[in-house]
């Protein structure tokens, strides 16, 4: 959510920098034998000019010379570090003050070598080109023996032109001029006024959406330099000292903003020139009804201990994820970077599991993958500035033609187990399939399974002495566990037949296998398919084009609720509606048959004289696809 200051909407001046104030502190780089001095930037950095000793400022002549070195480029992203900077992109020239457009395709500066010749600065205009070259080198001014020309800054429309100089017919010292580009080249420099320009100097001028800030000590400040601000009105009008945290009775210059929120700037307040990081005081707005959430394959990741630390490595939240992987995030600020991390559950189960911000409604508003260093970072935005922005690009996983286990662990005898014992599903190589965690008295249901032969689960190592019981039809299936290992075979022999599903998967199922699909909606009392009906039935025609040996019989239910025989019609006009909906997707009338069956063969206890809860209707309200193998 940073943005460079190309993109800056938001207004600073010094009225309202005295209200929120300024946060300083010395920047990372920064190092305390070495004077540091930020001269300008570009889209990708600060240009950073370093001298072994001394406190000379930009403005001398011995600044000028030699006695600043090197010059380095610091990337924004990372303050933490810069490297020497590429002098190939300025033609082997090393800029001394340099100032680019919003756009970054034009800029002025003025370089080290004009200096070292005859210690008169001249101010250069150029291209920037596709590898941040520059070109077409056009010179705007050159300082004479007395008169210097200084510190250009160049608008960010790139039509006008800000330089300090001492020319003569000035308030005295340096003062700010303005240049306004002509179709011909440059008009003369005007200066700005008395109302800026002072008997002493005003240097360094830097533009902000139509304002410039600049340093003087010619006002009444705090001591020394001070930064000020002025805007254009029908003349340019000095807004006042820009004292909120960033002036002290030592020098300050060249405050560069870096984003509506961030700048740095130059001062001796600790005794030699180092660069500061400045950054606006705002009021903490901390987040309301966002829950936090972590999931594993759609399985919520129990009782895992999470740690959130800000950019500063304080860790400012300390939770336990609940029984369904939920907890609070209401102690955090928003546009707040930070990094989570959970401990207490297995390696492998967190690095396929995915961290959701929940709102007050709980709609899933962000989700977050886990980084290349095992952390989540994330951000929390408010709900107007996350509508419609994309965060994450979410693959479908979903799959049409999938099956349920369900199962039960215990010691001695079933029950003896509570909830909350993790299980997983592994495949041949060890990965993570699927996880569950057991319910009352050991149980555990494993949802939406890919059909498959055989399903190896894995079980808590430091509990030996687990048994497994797997429930199929009635039928009780023991698996023997051994190191915290079983494996069910749900397929045995030549009991199972491969097929091709959706994704282009080989699944093993059984002849004749009947499959549960739940999420086949109706409009209410209509069969008219609606767009998540469509979206499955689009599975199952590409199933049935994939597998041309297969027929398939298609059975609706509903649930308990109205007149038997309106739900027996209903029904039956349900499968007739995506009958021909997969007729209409190329799939042969002669490889499938629809049949309604109404409320008669409901799944659970809910008839007509049992009061149920909207879930428990759900259930029988389905749509059921016997695969037939010919």
């Amino acid at each position: 959510m940073r943005r460079l200051l190309g993109a800056l909407l938001v207004l600073i001046c010094a009225s309202c920098l005295g209200q929120e104030g300024m946060e300083v502190r010395r920047a990372d780089f920064s190092q305390e034998q070495t004077s540091m001095f930020a001269i300008g930037k570009d889209n990708t950095g600060l240009f950073i000019e370093v001298k072994a000793s001394g406190q000379d400022l930009i403005t001398d002549l011995a600044s000028f010379s030699n006695s600043y070195h090197t010059t380095y480029a610091l990337r924004t992203d990372n303050w933490g570090q810069y490297g020497p900077f590429n002098s190939n992109r300025f033609n082997n020239l090393e800029p001394v003050s340099i100032s680019f457009t919003e756009d970054g395709l034009s800029c002025v500066y003025v370089v080290r070598s004009d200096l070292r010749e005859n210690e008169s600065p001249k101010i250069w205009f150029a291209k920037v080109n596709e590898n941040g070259e520059l070109t077409d080198r056009q010179l705007i001014l050159e300082s004479e023996e007395d008169v210097r020309f200084i510190h250009p800054s160049i608008s960010p429309d790139g039509s006008q032109l800000l330089v300090s100089s001492n020319k003569a017919g000035g308030q005295g010292g340096y003062d700010l001029y303005v240049l306004n580009k002509l179709n011909e080249g440059w008009s003369e420099p005007f200066p700005f006024g008395d109302a800026v320009n002072t008997s002493e100097n005003e240097i360094f001028p830097q533009w902000l959406n139509g304002d410039v800030f600049f340093s003087s000590n010619g006002h009444a400040g705090e001591g020394g330099y001070d930064v000020y601000t002025t805007t254009k009105e029908s003349q340019w009008k000095l807004l006042g000292e820009v004292n909120a945290g960033i002036n002290s009775p030592q020098d300050e210059f060249n405050l560069i903003w870096i984003t509506d929120e961030k700048a740095v700037f130059s001062s001796d307040r600790s005794g030699a020139n180092q660069v500061y990081y400045a950054e606006k005081k705002r009021e903490a707005v901390v987040s309301t009804g966002y829950t936090g959430l972590l999931e594993c394959k759609g399985t919520p990741v129990q009782f895992a201990e999470v740690t959130v630390m800000n950019d500063e490595d304080d860790v400012v939240l300390r939770e336990t994820t609940s029984a369904d992987g939920t907890f609070s995030l209401e102690t955090l600020e928003m546009k707040t970077s930070y990094r989570v991390s959970f401990a207490g559950a297995e390696e492998e189960i967190m690095a396929k599991s995915l961290f959701y911000v929940v709102n007050e409604h709980g709609n899933r508003i962000m989700v977050f993958a886990p980084g290349k260093d095992g952390f989540y970072h994330f951000e929390l935005l408010p709900t107007d500035e996350i509508e419609g922005l994309k965060l994450m690009d979410e693959i479908d996983q979903s799959r049409l033609l999938t099956l349920e286990i369900e199962g039960q662990v215990y010691e001695e005898e079933p029950g003896d187990v509570g909830q909350g014992e993790p299980i997983s599903i592994m495949d041949e190589d060890g990965n993570l399939i699927a996880l569950a965690y057991t319910t009352d008295q050991g149980k555990f249901k494993f949802n939406e399974l890919s059909p498959n032969a055989t399903y190896t689960f894995k079980l808590d190592e430091d509990n030996s002495t687990l048994n497994m019981v797997i429930l199929d039809n009635g039928q009780e299936i023991q698996v023997p566990i051994q190191d915290g290992k079983g494996v069910y075979e749900r397929i045995k022999g030549n009991e199972g037949v491969t097929i091709i599903n959706e994704k282009g998967e080989p699944i093993l199922i059984k002849k004749d296998e009947l499959f549960v699909i739940q999420h086949i909606y109706y409009e209410l009392n209509s069969s008219v398919l609606n767009i998540v009906a469509k979206y499955q039935l689009d599975q199952l025609a590409d199933i049935m084009l994939k597998n041309p040996s297969i027929t398939i019989e298609l059975g609706s239910h509903t649930d308990c609720r109205g007149e038997d025989d309106y739900n027996l019609w209903l029904s039956e006009s349900r499968a007739n509606s995506a009958l021909t909906y997969l007729t209409e997707k190329g799939v042969g009338k002669e490889r499938m048959t629809g049949k309604g069956y109404g409320e008669t063969q409901l799944l659970n206890h809910c008839d007509d004289n049992v009061p149920c809860k909207e879930g428990e209707h759900a259930l029988n309200r389905r749509t059921e696809i016997r695969v037939i193998i010919r």
